[in-house]
């Protein structure tokens, strides 16, 4: 009896040995992601902008693109907003003991042909000190300001990250 229980015991094993080494395997053939559409020409534009919830007091976070389809660089040089202190755009970067951190972007030159995306790990804006609680549905204004082509406002809807 014992016997047959060590085999049964062991055949269980080896089984769930089987399917765990299977499961951690990688399928040899790779789908390439989609490329990304290409930013339109003639156009500079800020879009997809939203920001996370905040408390009143509190910083959150914004997130937006900006796509230059012109034959020149621009440089965003600041951030304003309104219902907070101040607007600060950060980038997120690992530091050398390998954690991640946050330093502070004076400005941000967004090429010709270029498409910069603020978002969760990366560039962000830091919405700092809010004057009032935002909550998913509220949205918040902020506006760009750019070297080239002057104040960009944007509304941020808020959500949920």
């Amino acid at each position: 009896m014992n016997r047959m229980r060590s085999i049964t015991f062991v055949a269980a094993l080896t089984v769930l040995l089987v399917i765990t080494a299977c499961a951690d395997e990688q399928p040899t053939s790779e789908v390439p992601p989609p490329e990304a559409a290409p930013v339109p020409a003639d156009t500079f534009a800020v879009v997809d902008g939203w920001a996370g919830v905040a408390s009143e007091g509190g910083t959150t976070a914004g997130y937006l693109t900006i796509e230059n389809g012109l034959a020149t660089a621009d440089t965003l040089q600041g951030v304003t907003g309104e219902a907070m202190d101040r607007v600060e755009m950060h980038e997120t970067y690992e530091r050398e003991d390998g954690l991640r951190g946050m330093r502070p972007v004076e400005q941000l030159v967004v090429a010709p042909g270029a498409r910069v995306r603020f978002a969760p790990g990366g560039l962000h804006l830091m919405l700092v000190n809010m004057d009032r609680a935002l909550a998913v549905g509220d949205s918040v204004e902020v506006t760009l300001s750019f070297a080239e082509h002057g104040a960009h406002p944007l509304t941020l809807p808020v959500r949920n990250r």
